[in-house]
């Protein structure tokens, strides 16, 4: 019969159809989002168990591996290089070891964060009327428009 089923829907497919951890178009192919947003946190988590030695650098490295071939299936070349500094494939298992090496490193606690960054201040520290310190620039000021980086396109979408 022509009757339409609880679990079917009929609808453009110009909207994409859901299957597998993609979104399929006509023409090209897209990863879920909800797959990307678990990516985040389940890279947070490979870190955090990396860096406890709870597991090893080669499990680190076959979960971001399997990741990467699924993700390279759809058009993710701009999110690849966005996560991982270069469009990594599965196939590239340098570039990912070096992702693993330069990112899964431990991180300061806040407290050492503000010391490091904090310049060391002369004894007597006189601020001008302009609101800057003598011989330092305040640093909760913005940065003059001629040095602030240039905004991004408003139709890009930032992911991570």
């Amino acid at each position: 019969s022509n009757s339409i089923r609880k679990k079917q829907r009929i609808f453009p497919a110009s909207q994409g159809i859901d299957f597998l951890g993609y979104v399929v178009f006509p023409d090209y192919c897209l990863l879920r989002k909800s797959n990307k947003e678990n990516f985040k946190k389940k890279l947070r988590k490979l870190k955090e168990l990396y860096l406890d030695n709870k597991i090893e650098k080669e499990t680190v490295q076959a979960s971001l591996t399997s990741w990467i071939a699924h993700a390279s299936h759809a058009e993710t070349w701009r999110l690849r290089k966005r996560i991982f500094g270069s469009p990594l494939d599965a196939q590239n298992q340098e570039g990912i070891e070096r992702f693993i090496r330069h990112q899964f490193q431990p991180t300061h606690t806040a407290n050492q964060q503000k010391k490091a960054k904090q310049p060391s201040l002369p004894s007597r520290n006189r601020t001008h009327s302009s609101g800057i310190s003598a011989g330092f620039i305040d640093s909760r000021k913005s940065p003059p428009a001629s040095e602030k980086p240039p905004r991004e396109p408003s139709g890009q979408l930032r992911l991570f």
